[in-house]
């Protein structure tokens, strides 16, 4: 939209009126940018005229324009910030601290993957692991999905296992099995993967909220046993690794999502860190 040469405004105080170019000047923001959170609808000009199209801004738009350019300095998507511009001072807040605490669990799990492949390197070969195979028969089970990044596992898995045994116990079932954590889609720091917790068990029950009731097929797998202080990122990756490379070196194919099987009913805090806690699961044709 091109700039206006004079533009209505008064001189000075709230309702002092600019033109884009002197609006961006003043936000230090560029007027393509200006332009993309009017689309947004983040920040729309105080005058569209009607005649010109031209674009004024008023002065008393210029803190709001600076804490959205603020806001996006720290990597906030747009629309992140629009969810949150608009909200009460103490909620945007809160929501803030929430996503920066995302983007620091990320960055430390790139960091500990960049550890894991310095060490990798320097090191040789990683350690070696005992590969099994089982059956596992038909069974029914109670699960629940969602999109996730890496970071948001820590918390989902243990609270999820909890809502889903919760749930069993509620309508008076009876689990059967440990819980399993099947990754459906590959998930990162950055990028959401659908990802399942699913409890077998027997007994009459009805879907209800996000439970979902389904079977899950008979079928092989094979599998390697880590401790709990190897239910890390990016420690686990190399029992993932093994496993897949066990398929690879017996020429079979991956036959199902690949999973995390936590066999220990103890609560999580009770086990030591030696404690044998999950399998690492590959379902397979043979």
């Amino acid at each position: 939209m091109p700039d206006a040469p004079n533009p209505p405004q008064s001189h000075g105080g709230p309702d002092h009126r600019m033109t884009i170019g002197e609006f961006a000047a003043r936000t230090r923001l560029t007027q393509k940018a200006l332009r993309l959170y009017e689309i947004h609808g983040l920040l729309q000009p105080a005058i569209v005229d009607g005649r010109s199209r031209y674009h004024f801004y008023s002065a008393d738009q210029l803190p709001r324009a600076r804490r959205i350019a603020m806001l996006r300095w720290v990597g906030l998507p747009l629309a992140t910030i629009a969810s949150i511009i608009d909200v009460d001072n103490g909620d945007a807040g809160d929501a803030l601290r929430a996503y920066w605490a995302e983007v620091e669990a990320g960055h430390k799990a790139r960091a500990n993957l960049v550890s894991h492949l310095i060490n990798v390197w320097k090191e040789g070969p990683m350690p070696t692991y005992s590969i099994q195979t089982r059956d596992v028969a038909e069974a029914k089970v109670l699960t629940v999905s969602r999109k996730l990044r890496a970071p948001e596992l820590p918390a989902f898995i243990p609270e999820t296992c909890m809502r889903v045994f919760a749930q069993i116990d509620k309508q008076g079932a009876t689990p059967t099995g440990a819980p399993s954590v099947l990754y459906h889609e590959p998930c990162d720091a950055e990028t959401a993967g659908l990802v399942e917790v699913m409890v077998p068990f027997e007994g009459s029950m009805e879907p209800v909220d996000d439970f979902v009731i389904r079977i899950e097929g008979s079928h092989s797998e094979a599998y390697a046993t880590i401790t709990k202080e190897q239910v890390v990122f990016p420690t686990i990756l190399q029992a993932y690794e093994a496993v897949g490379q066990w398929l690879d070196d017996n020429d079979v194919a991956m036959a199902g999502a690949p999973r995390e099987v936590y066999f220990d009913p103890r609560p999580w805090d009770d086990l030591a860190p030696k404690d044998p806690a999950a399998d690492i699961a590959f379902p397979f044709a043979r």
